[in-house]
């Protein structure tokens, strides 16, 4: 009997639930001494972000290796150095660039920028015979954010904004020349 009576109670309950129709009224019910309240639920729906490489990608340009190990620092302004048993030549058509993206989304709204952890490989392209090159120690012309792989930025007014990002490629002991390419991703994020 005791079951019949508090199914009933909470079968009232739910049907004085239902006609309450006002989403920021609170009401006693007289019949259970319960008080109803409601709330109202919203959503915000940001523009999608997007990311496109601009210019032709990340280019340490030309570089001369030797009988030692080298690095080459390439800057996400685009300047680089060179380090140990690598030099770095400007001649016969080397271009040097950091990779640079456009990034769009929601008008004034923060992002952060994960770039790889892990190296990325250059690897010989036709005629070249040496062995791959890594390349690490991604950085960007973004705000830091403590995290060493992970940059913060701003879009503007109109939803858009660039950035540029620079790395270090490890030249091997009497590197075989050529051409070496390769990849790197790289992850936005609103924060």
């Amino acid at each position: 009997m005791n079951n019949r009576f508090q199914t009933l109670k909470f079968l009232g309950l739910l049907l004085t639930v239902g006609l309450v129709s006002s989403p920021t009224m609170a009401q006693t019910i007289p019949l259970l001494g319960t008080v109803l309240a409601t709330a109202n639920a919203s959503a915000t729906i940001l523009s999608p972000l997007s990311i496109a490489v601009t210019g032709a990608g990340m280019n340490f340009g030309n570089i001369v290796p030797s009988a030692q190990l080298g690095t080459v620092v390439l800057a996400p302004a685009g300047s680089r150095t060179a380090t140990g048993g690598a030099s770095t030549m400007a001649q016969a058509g080397g271009s040097v660039s950091a990779a640079n993206f456009a990034v769009s989304g929601q008008n004034n709204a923060s992002y952060s920028v994960a770039l790889p952890s892990l190296a990325a490989s250059l690897l010989p392209q036709g005629s070249a015979t040496g062995a791959p090159m890594l390349v690490t120690s991604f950085t960007s012309d973004l705000t830091a954010t403590g995290i060493s792989t992970i940059w913060s930025g701003a879009l503007g007014g109109a939803g858009a904004g660039t950035f540029n990002v620079g790395a270090t490629l490890t030249v091997g002991v009497n590197q075989g020349a050529g051409v070496y390419s390769g990849t790197f991703p790289v992850i936005i994020f609103y924060n």
